[in-house]
């Protein structure tokens, strides 16, 4: 209870809503099932000024503000660039592999390929030049 979820949608790619909804006894089961299917993905909190700390990962989240000294309030500052109210971001990466093109010539390649906002292409890529 209390875990935070996002729904999927298709808009030519696989993305998530950023319609993050609780999971309660009321809706449970529903968000169960859509979990199981690939239509739901438990989002995590980014800490900000608005964060609210609840459920498990809010505890989790506020354990490791306090060993590193930094109070949600922190986040709020003179300066909007370094200002942040919070928000949610998914826990898994919705990649759809059959979108993935790529092309290898000689020692080049080239990639072709979508992720949602939050996902780093660079941590992506990196996969794929660890050496065995």
């Amino acid at each position: 209870m209390n875990d935070f979820v996002d729904f999927k949608t298709v808009r030519g790619h696989v993305i998530p809503a950023e319609e993050i909804s609780v999971v309660s006894s009321f809706n449970r089961r529903r968000v169960e099932f859509l979990l199981s299917n690939g239509y739901a993905f438990l989002a995590l909190p980014l800490p900000g000024y608005e964060t609210k700390l609840v459920g498990w990962c809010g505890e989790k989240l506020k354990d490791l503000l306090e060993a590193e000294g930094v109070k949600l309030e922190d986040f709020k500052g003179e300066y909007p660039e370094f200002t942040s109210k919070g928000g949610f971001r998914v826990a898994d990466i919705p990649f759809d592999f059959k979108n993935l093109r790529y092309e290898v010539r000689n020692r080049d390649a080239e990639f072709e390929f979508f992720l949602p906002k939050g996902c780093f292409a660079t941590t992506f890529l990196r996969e794929f030049l660890k050496e065995e």
